[in-house]
């Protein structure tokens, strides 16, 4: 059980990335094919499956990045910060965060409660719109989640703040060992 856990905590959004991406591609090029090759029969559902596919793809990967840390962020002032206001400036941040995810989430529930009264669906497939717009509270969500995690961590852990050039060594060093594990694994 701990196991699945933990394979829930470390890889959910990249395994559901990397499923829709695939679908995604798929759907593309069935889409591709059949407009190309004359015998064989249009599906026009695929060009309907692979847009939404790449939607859910996308707002899946913000959480992704939420959780590596790696997500879009402007902190050039905050690297010439005092260590502490720097540690500040984080919390602050995902604070932030999970006060914006909560709020978008929850009207991402209402829209999607509406549209299950409504009963809309998709042209081509048939599906509930409702599905659609459920990955915007399920995004909201996880990236709620992931930002309470991330300001946990930071919190936690008793590893001081690096400075701009001890943050460049680390990942110099982190880098390396990765490229050491990857050639460790290739030649296995």
């Amino acid at each position: 059980m701990r196991k699945i856990i933990r394979f829930i905590d470390h890889h959910l959004e990249e395994t559901l990335c990397v499923i829709g991406f695939a679908f995604f591609i798929l759907m593309s090029n069935i889409q591709v094919f059949t407009r190309l090759i004359p015998w064989i029969p249009i599906f026009p559902w695929t060009e309907e499956l692979s847009r939404y596919s790449f939607v859910w793809v996308m707002f899946l990967g913000v959480s992704w990045a939420v959780r590596d840390n790696s997500h879009l962020k402007v902190d050039i002032l905050v690297m010439y910060m005092p260590k502490t206001l720097q540690k500040i400036c984080g919390a602050f941040s995902n604070l932030l965060l999970i006060g914006f995810s909560l709020f978008v989430g929850k009207y991402g529930w209402m829209v999607i409660l509406k549209q299950m009264q409504i009963g809309q669906k998709l042209t081509a497939t048939g599906l509930p719109m409702w599905i659609i717009y459920l990955c915007f509270p399920t995004s909201c969500t996880l990236v709620a989640f992931r930002a309470a995690q991330r300001l946990a961590i930071d919190w936690r852990e008793t590893e001081k703040v690096l400075s701009p050039e001890e943050l460049a060594v680390a990942e110099a060093e982190a880098l390396s060992r990765a490229q050491g594990l990857e050639e460790d694994g290739d030649s296995k």
